[in-house]
């Protein structure tokens, strides 16, 4: 697999890719109404998984925090510029989600871990995922809060079994 240079780094394609994929995912505009904070994440997650399917690189841009940083090095201008080239490369982007745990351990910051499965046609339900050759991903992500809007500041992936998307 071929690997995108940057400054003082190597990264492979697809594992910043899968990153912008599950940020769009997760995050969408806040809504102004007043609902739980567990709500706006599943909202997020309904909105994001729209937006990475229309590849609005615009949506991924304001869905990450400009303080963004992982334990790869990648800022937010290195994990925009991957995802433009991800959807450049690719026009269809199916995505199928389950959020496993979501905590708030502090006033304005949730841990969620979200299942995403990806693939190159629609993927409706557990059914289907289970027909598909999809690529299978866990991602363990940090969100702020600020100005009622939240934010991704970090976030780590690995793979995931299909068994990862039923209910425990």
């Amino acid at each position: 697999m071929s690997k995108i240079n940057f400054p003082g780094k190597k990264i492979k394609p697809i594992s910043v890719v899968l990153l912008l994929i599950c940020i769009t995912v997760i995050f969408s505009a806040c809504s102004k109404e007043d609902n739980s904070p567990e709500q706006q994440i599943q909202r997020f997650v309904v909105a994001g998984e729209e937006a990475a399917e229309q590849r609005d690189l615009s949506s991924i841009k304001k869905l990450i925090a400009d303080t963004y940083s992982d334990a790869g090095k990648r800022n937010k201008k290195d994990i925009v510029r991957v995802t433009a080239g991800y959807f450049l490369r690719h026009k269809n982007i199916h995505l199928f989600t389950r959020i496993g745990e979501l905590t708030f351990p502090v006033e304005g910051k949730a841990q969620v871990q979200l299942f995403v499965a990806m693939a190159g046609s629609p993927v409706t339900d557990l059914e289907t995922l289970m027909s598909l050759q999809a690529d299978l991903y866990r991602f363990d992500m940090v969100l702020l809060r600020h100005d009622n809007e939240w934010l991704l500041t970090d976030v780590a992936w690995r793979q995931a079994i299909t068994e990862d998307f039923f209910d425990k």
